[in-house]
């Protein structure tokens, strides 16, 4: 027994040494900041990839680069300054950025009455040791027009009770932690952000030495894959990583509801318009590179390529292995879902999993085995007695757990509802009540339906063109899919006979499905999805949706735009012709009925052809928002009504210039596609509010969503319609007069002789 003891021991000791010894920098004190490199540990995810990793605590003045470059740490993590040492020739490589949107904010609080960045010019701030570190906030600063030399630079003292006390004007802070300890000691913060100017920079970026990728690139790898990991189960399971936190990595003692509010402030910066974590875009990292060319810190000597590692090979030598031993992996798919998927005449697998898997099987080396199915429900049940390896696109459900493990989501898509053209539009299921709405059988989607909104009549149908023939035979009400699939068929089969009424929040969220007794498979397939970039996927979906289907002109469907472009017209014709005769009209009354009322004749003219002049000139703002409404375009007339300049109103958000008391109306009606006009307060950069007509519509260009917004000031008009309404009842008082005036006088003159 002593001697088995002792061989497990040694095998035990001998397994041990088989894993690398790596360590990383960390740039701040313990906190939520660095959760995906603590759940990485604490998972095992470095230990499953070969690696004993030590995390290695910050103390101040210590610098993460200098402590690579010197061997110290094998990686640490670091600000976009990274970038101006890399100008200078330091041999560094950036792996991952963890925040896609910097958290770094300039804090204020209320009673500083600091309400610009140019009442910045004398006061004191507190910022890192060299400027560099904060240079998103330095060229915030100097964007504004403010010298930093004007300023009071102090050493960070890293106590937010400096804000309070008067030590410091201004603090170099964290949006994730100093405005929350405010609000908890009563404090109101005043926050400047340079996201809201356009300086949306990287944050917390992994990097190593380019040495470091030359002698061990498979580790650098393991090492980036694994913590990528980490922040994803980081996210994925925030109540247990703040657990582990408090016990294990709490130096700070920061509270529970400190480290949750910090936990879901950061999620939103990590995946700010991306759903993969640790992403890094070139033409981001080139804006970023340009900001500090025009600040002065860097020479424009650099290739931001240089400047990131991208690793060709993605998988371990043990995922290697694993793809060799395989042979194969059977695929299956929905033979009938365009344009995601489907089988041709021919039986070839065509949509857009097939132009992904092509790009898998490339970096895989590996041909996929598609499986012939005649339906969905046949695919999922090949997947469940595993005669499928994978399901190519399919959404997360409680019964699909039973058989299937799922990657991240590689594919958003809203949902929508279709009908006839005689359908009133819908942003609410509740107004669905009693109707029947078709869902193709054996969609998960159409659990979630059931389960949430159990009013509903559901009706399963084989698939989406059924589903969208039984809406035009009036055998449905609607038809709830993915607005991708539902607008490719609207374009290609259903032209001018249906119509989308309705979007709804639920979203569809599309991964890979993998069989859940291999594990191995399923690692490899997630990172091939989270290896995807943003322009990959805008290709593909473009290349599917930007197909031109028909073979011949749609003549009739042209005359009836054609007839309805000459009726607006029409409209419009007539409307100024009568609008015309009634300013004739009105001009000669007045001339008529005022001729004793000299001055304000002359005001009611003025403001005749005030009016006239207003109606001949266009009132309406344009303002282009994404779909987090902060500012793409805005015409001139939106820069002269908030007093923004172009530069300014870009990336600036639709609610700022809505008060507090509006927003919830504005969020209200902002939501629905075209909305009715409604009357609002809006705010000018100054503060000034003004009554305001607002519209909007959603529109799609380049494949996106956007809103297209209108206003209208109506401070003007309101004032006229004052006076004018003063200036009629002045007109119809001289015309009441002069006709007594008429009446009396036949009486009066036989009277009198």
């Amino acid at each position: 027994m002593k001697i088995l003891l002792t061989f497990l021991l040694i095998f035990a000791v001998s397994q041990a040494k088989e894993l690398e010894k790596a360590s990383i920098q960390l740039h701040w004190l313990d906190q939520f900041q660095f959760a995906g490199y603590y759940m990485a540990k604490e998972k095992k995810f470095y230990e499953n990839e070969g690696l004993d990793v030590n995390i290695k605590k910050f103390t101040p003045n210590l610098i993460p680069m200098d402590e690579v470059l010197n061997n110290r740490a094998t990686y640490g993590i670091g600000r976009t300054s990274l970038l101006i040492s890399q100008d200078k020739g330091v041999e560094l490589k950036l792996l991952s950025a963890t925040f896609q949107s910097s958290p770094s904010i300039i804090l204020a609080i209320k009673d500083s009455n600091i309400t610009s960045i140019k009442d910045f010019v004398g006061k004191k701030m507190m910022t890192l040791p060299h400027l560099y570190a904060s240079a998103s906030i330095q060229a915030l600063i100097k964007h504004m027009g403010v010298d930093v030399k004007s300023m009071k630079i102090l050493s960070h003292s890293f106590n937010v009770d400096d804000l309070i006390n008067k030590k410091t004007d201004l603090l170099d802070a964290y949006i994730s932690n100093e405005p929350f300890t405010l609000k908890q000691k009563g404090v109101t913060p005043v926050i400047f952000d340079p996201k809201d100017y356009g300086f949306d920079f990287y944050s917390d970026l992994l990097f190593t030495t380019t040495s470091e990728i030359k002698n061990h690139r498979e580790r650098v790898i393991r090492f980036r894959d694994a913590s990528n990991k980490g922040w994803e189960y980081a996210f994925s399971h925030i109540e247990e990583t703040v657990n582990v936190i408090l016990q294990k990595y709490n130096s700070q003692n920061k509270s529970k509801e400190a480290l949750l509010y910090e936990a879901h402030e950061l999620k939103k910066l990590a995946y700010y318009k991306t759903q993969k974590i640790g992403s890094i875009d070139i033409s981001k990292i080139q804006k970023i590179y340009d900001a500090y060319n025009v600040m002065g810190f860097v020479t424009n000597k650099l290739d931001v390529k240089d400047a990131i590692f991208f690793s060709n090979d993605i998988l371990t030598q043990r995922e290697r292995e694993y793809l060799k031993s395989k042979n194969k992996i059977t695929l299956c798919i929905d033979p009938s879902w365009m344009p995601f998927e489907a089988f041709d005449k021919n039986q070839n697998h065509i949509g857009m999993t097939s132009d992904y898997f092509s790009i898998f099987s490339k970096q895989l080396g590996v041909e996929f085995d598609v499986v012939k199915s005649a339906s969905w429900s046949q695919s999922l049940e090949y997947a469940k007695t595993r005669k499928c390896d994978i399901l190519s696109l399919a959404v997360e459900t409680s019964q699909r757990k039973e058989y299937l493990n799922f990657t991240s989501p590689y594919l958003i898509v809203p949902t929508v509802l279709a009908t006839k053209f005689d359908k009133q539009f819908i942003d609410d299921f509740s107004a669905l009540k009693g109707e029947k709405i078709g869902v193709p059988k054996g969609y998960s989607f159409a659990e979630a339906l059931r389960s949430r909104y159990p009013f509903l009549n559901i009706v399963e149908v084989e698939n989406e063109v059924d589903g969208l023939k039984r809406v035009t035979q009036d055998k449905l009400y609607g038809y709830i899919g993915t607005l991708t699939t539902v607008g490719y068929l609207l374009q290609t089969q259903f032209t001018g006979e249906l119509k989308i009424t309705g979007k709804f929040n639920e979203k569809a969220q599309l991964g890979i499905g993998v069989r859940n007794d291999d594990a191995i498979l399923l690692d490899i397939f997630e990172k091939l999805v989270l290896n995807l970039d943003d322009q990959t996927k805008q290709k593909i979906l473009s290349n599917w949706l930007n197909v031109k289907y028909e073979t011949k002109q749609d003549y009739a469907f042209l005359l009836k735009i054609g007839v309805a472009l000459l009726l607006v017209l029409l409209l419009f014709l007539y409307r100024q012709y009568v609008l015309s005769k009634y300013n004739r009209e009105l001009k000669t009354q007045v001339h008529h009925a005022t001729q004793d009322l000299k001055l304000q004749n002359e005001e009611l003219q003025e403001y005749i052809a005030g009016f006239q002049h207003l109606m001949d000139s266009s009132l309406e703002a344009i303002v282009l928002s994404d779909e987090d409404y902060n500012i793409v375009e805005a015409n001139k007339v939106a820069h002269s009504m908030f007093q923004v300049n172009a530069e300014e109103s870009v990336g600036k958000s639709m609610f700022a210039f809505v008060p507090d008391a509006d927003r919830e109306l504005v969020a209200k009606f902002i939501m629905i596609d075209r909305v009715k006009p409604y009357e609002l307060t809006l705010l000018k950069s100054d503060g000034t509010s003004f009554p305001a007509l607002a519209n909007g519509t959603n529109i799609v260009r380049n494949s996106k969503e956007y809103r297209l917004s209108f206003f209208i000031d109506l401070t003007e008009i309101k004032l006229k319609d004052k006076q004018m309404i003063e200036q009629l009842r002045l007109a119809q008082m001289g015309e009441m007069i002069s006709m007594i005036a008429h009446q009396w006088r036949q009486p009066l003159s036989a009277i009198s002789t």
